[in-house]
């Protein structure tokens, strides 16, 4: 009777034992792993910026129909002439006019070289001397008549302004506040008047200086530290990269200003005043780790790798977090000397426990 006890409980424990292994292996082959890649992550912050310019808006010096010398992006020198205005004449004529008497000059040289009579020659050569004194006298009519509009600084040619040109401009930075950002609107207008009448004082257009372009945004205190001043960043901005650098850092109260010049050229950014930008202060080249990976060893953060040799679980410490969001940690791609270190194609063991952190 007491053997036959003991065969019974010899054959529970044997049966106990393989349906352990058998979840072993069960819990081990379905043990998921995630093999690290490396990856470019980008530190940025999404802000509104107010964009200041070194920039003048130019006017017409008389009443008449204004005549555009360069296209909207243009670059242009200062005292360049960049437009002229007709003073209440009909210049299309007066310049066909012109035009006809060119004519009218070639056909009579022609004929005086082709002429062998001297009397023919003679009075061809009169009326070649009147359509020339007509030429002169209109030339000297459209001249009179015709004011041009020069550049007063070197820059990019814009025809659109918002009235804000004398308040944010580049004399204005040190005195910027969070309110100047925050409050300010696009209100932009159009004053492209080629081929139009205009007044006088009229604003005629706008040169932007691109050397002298900046961005006035206001960060929190815990960013603060990203941004020292001659610092590189980039900025997004309809779908463009533009470089930039940290010119300037100041305190508004319990707010932080932030200066950034912009290092590129880009047109777009001239005809606005206020936009939202993605600051991207900082590339990072590293791995990125799911939370749910990470346990905690002797008071160290890690996650388990599958040894691709041996099949065993090593714990390997998570150095060098350089950012953390709610599912997953950043860690820098990190080629020191230290014994142990994530690395690429490294199998993490995606949910460790108990047991499949101890199993091959």
């Amino acid at each position: 009777m007491k053997n036959k006890k003991i065969s019974k409980i010899l054959i529970l424990g044997i049966a106990i034992y393989f349906v352990f292994q058998i979840s072993i292996f069960l819990i081990g082959e379905n043990t998921r792993t995630m093999a690290v890649e490396l990856e470019d992550m980008e530190l940025k912050i999404n802000t509104k910026g107010l964009v200041i310019k070194d920039e003048s808006v130019i006017v017409s010096n008389a009443d008449g129909t204004f005549k555009n010398l360069h296209e909207e992006g243009e670059k242009v020198q200062k005292s360049e002439n960049i437009g002229y205005i007709y003073k209440d004449i009909d210049i299309e004529k007066i310049n066909s006019d012109i035009e006809n008497l060119d004519k009218e000059i070639n056909k009579l040289k022609e004929q005086i070289d082709s002429q062998d009579n001297s009397t023919l020659k003679h009075i061809t050569a009169n009326q070649l001397e009147n359509s020339k004194n007509k030429k002169a006298i209109l030339e000297k009519k459209a001249k009179s008549s015709t004011s041009y509009v020069k550049a007063d600084i070197s820059g990019v040619i814009s025809y659109k302004i918002d009235e804000n040109e004398g308040k944010y401009n580049t004399d204005s930075i040190d005195y910027l506040t969070k309110d100047d950002i925050e409050n300010t609107n696009n209100n932009y207008t159009d004053i492209n008047s080629n081929d139009k009448k205009i007044k006088e004082n009229d604003p005629v257009f706008k040169i932007v200086n691109p050397n002298d372009v900046y961005i006035a945004v206001c960060i929190e205190e815990k960013y603060r530290k990203y941004f020292e001043v001659g610092n590189k960043i980039e900025i997004s901005f309809n779908e463009e990269i533009l470089d930039g650098k940290v010119n300037k850092v100041k305190k508004d109260n319990d707010d932080i200003i932030v200066i950034l010049k912009i290092t590129s050229q880009n047109i777009g950014i001239y005809d606005t005043r206020v936009e939202e930008f993605d600051i991207i202060y900082k590339h990072i080249e590293g791995f990125k780790i799911p939370k749910k990976s990470i346990k905690s060893v002797d008071k160290k953060k890690g996650v388990y790798i599958l040894n691709q040799q041996t099949n065993n679980m090593e714990f390997v410490e998570l150095s060098d977090v350089a950012y953390e969001a709610d599912d997953y940690i950043f860690v820098k791609n990190d080629s020191s000397d230290k014994e142990k270190v994530i690395a690429l194609h490294d199998e993490v063991v995606l949910n460790p426990n108990i047991i499949n952190k101890k199993i091959k």
